[in-house]
């Protein structure tokens, strides 16, 4: 969702420090020049002022008296071992040009912010309306017997389902029913009977043309049978 991106202050930073690393170089060259030069100039000095004392004091040329060429000689071993122990002291303590900052360093990267999905709500699933009244037949294929069958007073509530079981005359099993229907239009409904039957339960389906119909059976007497009803 979110793309990785390389942030400009780790770009940034790489350079830098390899600004950084250079002149640290370069300001340790620049010492050392300047303190081979300064030594030279130190040395030189006392080169010439020695000579010239004891040019003075004993009256000697560069070209008649050798102890003069040995002064010099010595000066010159002196200043080679003076350059060679500040260089090495210089080699082995590299400055550092750009001190380690205590402030608090301001960052000029890009921060991508992922906006969240948010997550889907679960669809509720939808029933089918059921009628208030259906009426129709009801068929015993056990004893083969038919008769008339309402079913009243429907009320739905989402997938549950309930209202009364009416049978023709000579039928017992009427009584309050409950059940449920599911979204693809198929009824179970259970008839608790208040006339003396055993309990009647009702399978079926809602058929395209608003018809409602199935099968019974009734478990304690192992009857079974048929029903279509429509929508009143």
């Amino acid at each position: 969702m979110s793309q990785h991106q390389v942030p400009r202050s780790l770009i940034w930073g790489d350079i830098v420090k390899g600004e950084e690393n250079y002149m640290d170089r370069l300001l340790a060259i620049i010492q050392t020049v300047t303190g081979f030069i300064g030594a030279a100039s130190v040395v030189g000095a006392a080169v010439l002022g020695i000579y010239s004392s004891v040019s003075r004091k004993n009256k000697l040329s560069l070209t008649s008296r050798k102890p003069v060429w040995q002064w010099i000689i010595g000066c010159i071993t002196i200043l080679l071992v003076s350059t060679s122990i500040y260089y090495l002291a210089a080699s082995q303590s590299p400055v550092n040009v750009h001190p380690p900052s205590t402030g608090t360093q301001r960052s000029n990267s890009t921060t991508t912010i992922a906006t969240p999905t948010p997550s889907p709500k679960p669809t509720q699933p939808s029933y089918p309306r059921l009628a208030t009244i259906y009426q129709g037949t009801i068929a015993n294929i056990t004893v083969n017997a038919r008769s008339t069958l309402a079913l009243t007073s429907i009320v739905q509530n989402q997938s549950q389902i309930s209202g009364n079981v009416v049978l023709g005359p000579g039928w017992i099993g009427n009584g309050p029913f409950i059940g449920t229907i599911e979204s693809n239009g198929s009824v179970r409904f259970t008839d608790n009977s208040t006339d003396g039957a055993s309990i009647i339960i009702f399978r079926g389906s809602l058929h395209s043309d608003g018809s409602l119909g199935g099968t019974y059976t009734i478990p304690s007497r192992n009857d079974e049978g048929s029903w279509e009803t429509t929508s009143s």
